[in-house]
């Protein structure tokens, strides 16, 4: 019970248990060297740390102010470094944290070379954080200690002050270059060190944090941990992301400063303490003497000249620098590598893209020129002019907000596994794994779409300009399709230099082929549609209902059509998967994400309502069942409608460059983590550091998928299988963006945000996604119209939504594998920062 532990004035447990509504037990931790901490289990498997803080420590200049103390814990918690605080009692100073399961380090755990690189990943965690309340230097806490030892006569190791001129000249040293201040532990004991399950190293106890040079919290652990210099360089590299005798050097005399200056903290300890010190059963004068001994040590060192020179040497601004509440590196590149090595990776990937470039592949992929084009029909036949005027606009309102519950996610967590990391990093493997295929598959799904509707444009525009010698067959957009998706195949693997630029590229033509061919549709027909027409006309050509009224209209006709915006608008998870490629990624690939769909939804309602004003044979387009370009055949005169084709067409090239670009750093993730066969093919990088077997295996499973394109039903010149295949792209895609959404739902406010956060509007925006999500889906397999219906008088294959079919079969499918096979060796996310690199496998 807690009451057996030393020191604490009162019985906490009944605070516990008053506060918990229910009865608790307590079971003493031991270790602690001034604060008792002890496991409090409920009885309905509920488990807490209670941290019972002792007044006499920080009175006697052992620790902060516990006020100080609580604050920093709580600051620490935001970065997913420290224990979340899940209450604070007054009297007496306690807090009831989060217990993390895991192992608690000892000095041999912390020496070994695989945990370095975690140690490194969780510093580098507390050090980016929001900043501490307080300041901290290890020399202004020499003064104060030896100012106690002297004021009250307690006795410090024989010959400690002598090296008191050495202490000054590591301070002259250290401060001739010295590195902005970062929010420190400044007490990293082993046991302060917990590797918890999922593989990340949490930091406990904050009882002397404030910001301070981050160098010496890597002093300090090598100085708990008696680091040879060896471990020091190894700990300096792993931190600083290379090797650096300067910084190695200011590392050592960090660890020289821990032992020197802890020396006193255990002799005040001893001398002003001795009640606790006794109840503790550890021997603090000991410890003393042992701290000093290894001080001594490596002040007497032949080396210590060698180190001061190379400390004097280190170039100004290496380290982070604090910008508002953040500390960010003025290296972007390393401080994104950092955070990569935190989640786990290794930077194998060229992180050459810019914030521009990540909102351009997203804003690329969504393609204002590919689905307003080549999925107009089906909000023409489905509600007509009102499903696009106001469906677009409402619709697109939704998918923003699903866009900003993502964007959240990958501020916290920007890898390329994406949506699929973050489900298995918030939910369990098994969510990683029905997350990650369904992504996958998605990806594969929409680039053999996207690049197959631009062969079918291509296809057009090419019969237009031969005057019809090209036939425009079937088989003849099939070959144009192999071709396209040979080209951006060939122009991601070739020019990984020029895939970025190639992007923003992407960007102008969309913005400046969609103004383009407003213009066209407004100065060059004779005549326009009225605002009534565009805002009021209603159209069912769906065969379902009695026409454009009664409910069967509202409620299942027009929804249909609202798959426009729904089918338009995705991918943009892509800002997700180059975010390994992307400059300050943590803010850039948020951005870019939510601020594609914002500017796609303006640009794509100005198209289509331009569209809308220039559709004035309403009867030539009911007869060409929806298809966009009966409205420029009708129109424009010939080059003009070539024009237009012509612009969507090479929009669409730049749409499908832009999806195999994100399917392959799909491809290469989710391989990275083990969980596609072959996966060591799969996530090679070439010297160039760009994925080519992905991209290779991704556009040969994108050809496969298309090739029921080449049949189409007898009287008909509609890949009716194809786009049945490819239903399962949309479908795909929003399910595993549900997943995500749900399960940061479901962990609340334990949920560490990056630097980018919807703060305390997630949960209104999270629902709203989540139950969006889930009508859409409905909606996506339900009958197109009555000959798609079973037992229907006029039932025909060729006009069923085999949608439902096909993403049955998938979800069965992976259900199987997972039952069968995957849950026995599929863990999540595997990290592979810890590994050496292979020389065969040049890494970034």
């Amino acid at each position: 019970m807690l009451d057996a532990i030393p020191g604490a004035p009162l019985d906490p447990v009944d605070l516990v248990t008053a506060w918990a509504g229910r009865a608790v037990t307590a079971t003493e931790i031991k270790g602690g060297l001034s604060h008792r901490i002890a496991r409090i289990d409920s009885g309905d498997g509920e488990t807490w740390l209670l941290r019972v803080l002792d007044p006499r420590v920080s009175e006697a200049g052992l620790g902060i102010p516990l006020a100080q103390e609580i604050a920093n814990t709580e600051l620490a918690a935001r970065t997913g470094v420290g224990a979340r605080v899940v209450h604070e009692f007054a009297e007496p100073p306690a807090l009831l944290l989060e217990y993390i399961h895991g192992r608690t380090l000892d000095a041999a755990a912390v020496r070994d070379p695989a945990m370095i690189p975690r140690i490194a990943a969780a510093c580098r965690r507390l050090h980016v954080g929001p900043a501490f309340g307080n300041d901290f230097s290890i020399f202004r806490k020499l003064d104060e200690l030896l100012g106690l030892c002297r004021a009250h006569g307690l006795s410090v190791p024989s010959g400690y002050e002598d090296r008191l001129p050495a202490v000054a000249e590591i301070e002259r040293a250290l401060a001739a270059r010295p590195l902005p201040p970062a929010p420190c532990h400044n007490d990293l004991l082993p046991e302060n060190l917990i590797a918890a399950r999922d593989g990340a190293v949490r930091i406990v106890d904050y009882q002397l944090s404030g910001n301070n040079d981050p160098a010496f919290e890597l002093g300090d652990i090598a100085a708990e941990a008696e680091y040879d210099p060896d471990l020091c360089e190894r700990l300096a590299r792993a931190y600083f992301g290379g090797p650096d005798p300067r910084l190695t050097a200011r590392v050592r005399l960090y660890l020289i400063m821990s032992n020197i200056t802890w020396t006193l903290w255990f002799s005040v300890h001893h001398g002003l303490l001795k009640e606790q010190a006794a109840a503790a059963d550890f021997d603090y004068a000991a410890e003393a003497a042992a701290k000093f001994r290894r001080a001594a040590r490596d002040l007497d060192d032949p080396g210590f000249g060698r180190l001061i020179d190379d400390v004097r040497g280190l170039p100004p601004a290496s380290p982070p620098q604090r910008q508002g509440g953040l500390m960010t590196k003025p290296e972007t590149l390393d401080e994104d590598a950092r955070r990569l090595a935190e989640l786990g990776y290794k930077q194998e990937l060229a992180r050459t893209w810019s914030g521009f470039s990540n909102f351009a592949i997203s804003f690329s992929i969504i393609s204002i020129l590919a689905g307003c084009f080549t999925t107009f029909g089906q909000a023409w036949n489905n509600g007509g002019p009102v499903a696009i005027s106001w469906g677009w606009p409402l619709i697109s309102i939704f998918i923003l907000i699903i866009g900003l519950c993502m964007s959240e996610l990958v501020s916290a967590y920007p890898t390329a596994g994406g949506i699929y990391w973050w489900a298995a990093k918030l939910g369990k493997p098994v969510h990683g794994w029905f997350t990650g295929w369904l992504n996958l598959i998605g990806l594969v799904a929409v680039t053999a779409s996207v690049d197959y509707g631009c062969a079918t444009f291509l296809n057009i525009t090419i019969s237009r300009l031969s005057g019809g010698a090209w036939e425009g067959t079937l088989p003849q957009a099939f070959l144009l399709f192999v071709i396209i998706l040979a080209l951006h195949a060939l122009i991601n693997i070739y020019s990984h230099r020029l895939i970025s630029l190639l992007q923003n590229v992407s960007v102008w033509w969309h913005v400046a082929g969609a103004a383009i061919v407003v213009a066209i549709l407004i100065f060059a027909p004779s005549d326009h549609q009225t605002l009534g027409f565009v805002f009021t006309e209603t159209i069912n050509n769906s065969g379902f209902g009695d026409g454009e009224s009664g409910l069967t209209f509202w409620l299942y006709v027009l929804p249909l059509g609202f798959l426009l915006t729904q089918y338009t608008i995705t991918g943009f998870d892509a800002c997700a998967h180059v975010s390994e490629e992307t400059q300050g990624a943590a803010r850039a690939a948020a951005k870019g994400l939510w601020q594609s769909i914002f500017y796609s939804a303006i640009g794509g309602w100005i198209l289509l309502l331009s569209f809308l004003f220039a559709a004035t044979d309403v009867d030539a387009i009911n007869e060409e069942a929806g298809f966009v370009g009966a409205i420029f055949t009708s129109a424009l005169s010939s080059p003009l409608a070539t024009a237009v084709f012509a612009i969507s067409t090479i929009g669409q090239f730049f749409c499908g460059m832009s999806c195999v670009t994100s399917m392959s750093r799909m491809t290469y993730a989710f391989s990275r983590d083990g969980a596609v066969p072959g996966w060591r093919l799969w996530s090679r990088v070439d010297r160039n550091r760009t994925p080519v077997n992905a991209i290779i295996a991704g556009c040969v499973v994108a050809a496969l998928l298309t090739l029921p394109a080449l049949y189409a039903p007898a009287g008909t010149s509609t890949p009716v299988a194809f786009y049945a295949v490819v239903s399962i792209a949309v479908i795909g895609l929003y399910l595993a963006f549900l997943i995500p959404i749900w399960l940061r739902l479901r962990m609340g406010d334990a949920f560490q945000p990056g630097p980018w956060t919807l703060g305390r509007k997630y949960k209104v925006m999270g629902w709203i996604a989540v139950v969006e999500i889930a009508i859409i889906s409905v909606y996506f397999v339900l009958p197109f119209s009555p000959a798609g219906v079973p037992w229907n008088a006029d039932f025909t294959w060729t006009a069923v939504n085999y949608a439902p079919i096909a993403v049955g079969t998938v979800l069965i499918g992976i259900a199987l594998w997972w039952l069968l096979s995957a849950r026995h060796w599929f863990a999540g996310p595997r990290r592979n920062v810890d590994e050496e690199p292979s020389p065969k496998e040049p890494i970034g």
